[in-house]
């Protein structure tokens, strides 16, 4: 049976999500193909941290599935866009 993650590991693994979310919407808004370049760079780092942190979770035996955006970092149909 999973262990159901704690608040404090839950929430930063959201953050890392919605970071992910927001630099990858604003990569995708941005017309500079430099200053997108850079914010695509950022999401994925982001969307690295939150690989890691679940894989550290995983591996203390906490079982946590990587959540899609928040209603923080946004709206609409696309917030699962998200590609982790």
């Amino acid at each position: 049976m999973p262990v159901q993650p704690n608040t404090g590991a839950a929430s930063s693994l959201q953050t890392e999500v919605d970071a992910a979310y927001l630099y990858q919407q604003i990569a995708q808004a941005e017309q500079d193909p430099g200053i997108a370049g850079i914010f695509v760079h950022l999401s994925e780092i982001e969307k690295g941290h939150a690989c890691a942190m679940q894989d550290a979770l995983q591996k203390k035996g906490i079982s946590i599935g990587l959540p899609p955006p928040s209603w923080r970092a946004g709206s609409g149909p696309d917030r699962t866009d998200l590609r982790l």
